[in-house]
């Protein structure tokens, strides 16, 4: 293995926390978006799932966004990236295995778990993240923990994705947010690694930074940014993020853009789109 394949991720590396969210930039990410959602989207599992010093600060982001619909894109990516999943998913398939990599804190997982029960369900984090992830969900007094959903500790930098599945294969595998920490020639490379462990016809769905929309967001993702880490993989056009997935080897590659995903399930519009969603199909 090469010394750049047992780096691990900048997220994945300890760095300064003044805050108290997490020794890790990936954790303090998680932390904050977990806020968000508890505050946008108060369900019992994103309430479960967010702590109060991550409420704290996404409440601070609030107050410093200029226009509060811009924040609408939390909730339309996390609602709109599991939309997507649903739709990839064949309607006469049996023994269906999701996978959500660097799943944070995200509630994506258990909603999945409990509404297709026929499928086994398995999210991909850091030690850290997950160890603390599944102690919140357990102790919560309005939730059950699915049996269909399960948690595999990992550093996708140094452990490949096909030692963590073995020799399984998934029908999707999702990712929120990592590509946004990756040069383009890694998103390109996590990618290909993601395709091996897809099966014929599987289904990868991610969300890519959009140049355009995260120059418009340059405050928040400034604050952002000081605590969960800068952001790389910003791609200009949707056509760039198409070549990305299609050098990676996938064969069908879709772009959508979140705030037209949100309108169609009547979600709160993003003021403008900071990412597009990308479902490539092996």
């Amino acid at each position: 293995m090469s010394e750049r394949q047992q780096t691990a991720y900048p997220t994945a590396q300890t760095s300064p926390d003044a805050f108290g969210l997490g020794r890790t930039s990936g954790q303090r990410g998680a932390e904050i978006l977990a806020g968000l959602r508890a505050e946008l989207l108060p369900s019992p599992e994103s309430l479960a799932l967010a702590r109060f010093g991550g409420r704290a600060i996404a409440r601070l982001a609030m107050a410093m966004e200029k226009n509060p619909a811009a924040l609408n894109f939390v909730v339309g990516r996390l609602n709109g990236i599991t939309e997507l999943v649903r739709r990839a998913l064949s309607p006469n398939a049996s023994k269906l295995l999701l996978m959500d990599i660097a799943a944070g804190f995200s509630p994506r997982g258990i909603q999945l778990a409990q509404s297709i029960p026929t499928a086994q369900v398995v999210e991909v984090d850091l030690p850290d993240v997950v160890r603390d992830k599944e102690a919140r969900l357990r102790r919560a007094r309005n939730l059950q923990v699915p049996t269909n959903l399960s948690w595999r500790s990992a550093d996708l930098a140094v452990t490949a994705l096909a030692q963590v599945v073995e020799k399984e294969s998934a029908d999707v595998i999702s990712a929120e947010g990592l590509n946004a920490y990756l040069a383009p020639e890694d998103i390109t490379r996590t990618a290909t690694r993601i395709l091996e462990c897809l099966k014929p016809g599987g289904t990868y769905i991610s969300d890519i930074p959009w140049a355009e929309g995260m120059d418009y967001a340059q405050q928040a993702t400034r604050f952002f940014s000081r605590q969960a880490g800068v952001y790389k993989g910003v791609i200009d056009s949707a056509e760039a993020m198409r070549d990305l997935m299609l050098t990676a080897g996938y064969k069908t590659v879709i772009i959508h853009k979140p705030s037209e995903v949100a309108a169609e399930l009547k979600l709160p519009t993003p003021i403008l789109d900071f990412s597009f969603f990308v479902v490539a199909q092996r």
